[in-house]
């Protein structure tokens, strides 16, 4: 989308009468004059209603839309009612379009001639915010094209959640669109805006200082690695190196052992060692058959899987889907195996015959043998919630929805449902339980980590720690009491660099420190979620009962509660924490990440 900016005279500006951006904030301003107006209409024409949605979808985050009528100077008084509402018609459909938008109304004197009886409508964005005074955006990866096409302003009745998807907007751009109220969709708001010919969604350059709270778009940004360096002392790694205190014992007791937060690792998991191979089963019913190709219309989702957890892993692991080339033929109709239960309460025996049935149609044809994950996919044509739960079940003591082939069992099954429109969060949630991660608790507070929350995904360190991608040498284990100083660089950026530090509390307990930087998929983050993030694990919670395994420590500026997602919880440059008898301060900050000290008593 064009942008047009403050390129006007600034003879004309001044005249006109914008007073400048106070000195607190510096502003962008974008401007666009409305075409000619009838000569004493009031009204928008078709083509200047088309120019009002074009300046309001290209200035998303803007905090001031003023629309000025404009009067030749010798023209009579008289005119400034015709320009007036002229402007006042202009700004309320941009309020229409955008009700979140702070819209202002005026009529003002010209010399310029050409300006008479028009519109100017000018648009003020914090700097800040839109990156506009910065080299430009951030680097994304493409959006890739969706199997389904949701379009802005069309119903959305039978959707499952109202997280951002992409879509096209009314002018049939690609766009983020949420289904709003579960009834219609609508362009989500503060959503980056999507290149329409290059598909990357423009991130601006520059961090803004509020983040997003939303769930995320999985908006990827590739990171850029930093050779600055702190120019506080920093104490020797060696120190740290025993790394055996603090892999924590497993403690849960809850009768869920088959995820968890501690060591070992649970039994039967998928291993994220060099290649993680998923089959795919994709079935359709008696009633509703599918000529389609299973995997393209699974393609989106299969990427974001595979690129998030190699990507967490440092490309150290390669996540295989193999996908049949045709549906298999179950045998009932959709309803018949009673699947429409939904979480909590799906009808667990239907779900272990609806697994049963998958193996039974398929073993046959797929060789198991190298199996880590199964997962069972239904044909588009099926009703829409027909399968009313995404489930994973990952090896769930007594639990029959295991898959059992010819080759042998596998424990670690993925079933597709609720699942219209495509929750790629969930997707990838969902999958890091097959690899045996828990969740975060029903009354959680950690506002970071997949897991735990789908606004910003990156994975703790503890979590990487805990699968095994995140290497020895990248965890600074402290045992000492001697106060030390450690550089932790942002637990995104790929490559060998410290990233974490444990303090150990006892066998199942510790502290965790690590960087958190909008970079990744910690695409929503604002400065305010900078920073050093300083948590506690609780191994005796993995069974995801209370507040789980992990809990947010943050400064005295802010209140932690439970259930409410802290995401503003960062150390920033000087700030620290005390808990359980050791002080955490940050010495200093930069792209390098943050130095940390670490402090006994």
């Amino acid at each position: 989308m064009r942008k047009y900016l403050a390129i006007v005279s600034s003879a004309l500006l001044l005249v006109v009468g914008f007073a400048p951006a106070s000195a607190a904030t510096k502003y962008s301003v974008n401007q666009k004059t409305l075409a000619t107006f009838g000569s004493s209409a009031t009204g928008l024409t078709g083509m200047q209603k088309s120019q009002i949605q074009a300046t309001v979808e290209a200035n998303p985050n803007a905090e001031k839309f003023i629309c000025t009528g404009i009067r030749y100077y010798s023209q009579p008084m008289s005119v400034n009612i015709m320009v007036r509402k002229r402007a006042k018609a202009a700004c309320e459909y941009a309020k229409q379009l955008n009700p979140s938008l702070s819209t202002w109304y005026q009529n003002k004197p010209t010399q310029a001639r050409s300006y008479a009886g028009k519109v100017l409508l000018t648009v003020k964005t914090d700097a800040e915010v839109s990156g506009l005074l910065s080299e430009g955006y951030a680097d994304t990866e493409a959006i890739p094209v969706m199997p389904f096409r949701f379009t802005e302003g069309e119903p959305c009745t039978g959707a499952t959640h109202g997280s951002p998807v992409v879509g096209f907007l009314k002018n049939g751009n690609p766009g983020f669109i949420n289904c709003h109220q579960l009834s219609v969709w609508r362009k989500a708001e503060g959503a980056f805006a999507i290149d329409p010919v290059t598909r990357k969604p423009l991130v601006p350059a520059l961090v803004p200082s509020k983040s997003v709270f939303s769930t995320s778009p999985m908006v990827y940004i590739t990171p850029q690695v930093s050779d600055a360096r702190p120019q506080t002392a920093l104490s020797p790694g060696d120190g740290f190196n025993n790394i055996a205190p603090c892999r924590l014992v497993e403690a849960d007791t809850s009768g869920r052992p088959h995820m968890v937060s501690g060591f070992p690792m649970a039994a039967n998991r998928a291993i994220m060692d060099s290649e993680v191979i998923v089959q795919v089963i994709p079935v359709d019913f008696a009633d509703y058959r599918s000529g389609k190709s299973p995997g393209a219309d699974i393609a989106d989702a299969t990427k974001a899987v595979a690129d998030f957890w190699s990507r967490m892993s440092d490309g150290k692991t390669k996540i295989t889907w193999r996908v049949p080339n045709t549906y298999y033929n179950l045998p009932k109709k959709a309803a018949e195996y009673n699947l429409s239960g939904v979480f909590p309460n799906p009808v667990g025996d239907s779900y272990d015959s609806y697994v049963e049935a998958a193996v039974a149609a398929s073993d046959s044809d797929i060789n198991f043998s190298d199996v880590d994950i199964v997962l069972i996919s239904h044909a588009p044509e099926t009703p829409k919630n027909t399968v009313g739960t995404f489930i994973a079940q990952a090896g769930m003591p007594g639990s029959e929805m295991i898959a059992k082939t010819s080759e042998k069992i596998v424990y670690n099954t993925l079933i597709q449902g609720a699942d219209w429109p495509r929750n790629t969060q969930n997707w990838i949630h969902e999958f890091g339980h097959m690899l045996g991660l828990t969740d975060g608790g029903f009354s959680g507070n950690m506002g970071f980590d997949v897991m735990l929350h789908y606004g910003n995904a990156e994975l703790t360190v503890w979590n990487r720690f805990v699968l095994g991608i995140e290497s020895d040498s990248q965890i600074h284990c402290k045992t000492d009491a001697d106060t030390s100083t450690h550089l932790v660089s942002p637990v995104a950026w790929p490559g060998q660099r410290t990233e974490g530090i444990v303090i150990p509390l006892s066998s199942s307990k510790a502290i965790v420190v690590e960087s958190r930087r909008r970079t990744g998929y910690d695409a929503l983050l604002g400065k305010e979620s900078e920073g050093a993030l300083v948590y506690e694990v609780d191994t005796s919670g993995s069974g995801n009962f209370g507040d789980g395994p992990f809990t947010t420590l943050a400064p005295d500026r802010m209140t932690v509660i439970n259930g409410i997602w802290s995401i503003d919880a960062p150390l920033k440059n000087g700030e620290s924490i005390s808990h359980s008898g050791w002080t955490i301060t940050v010495k200093e900050t930069g792209a390098f990440g943050d130095v940390i000290e670490v402090k006994k008593g």
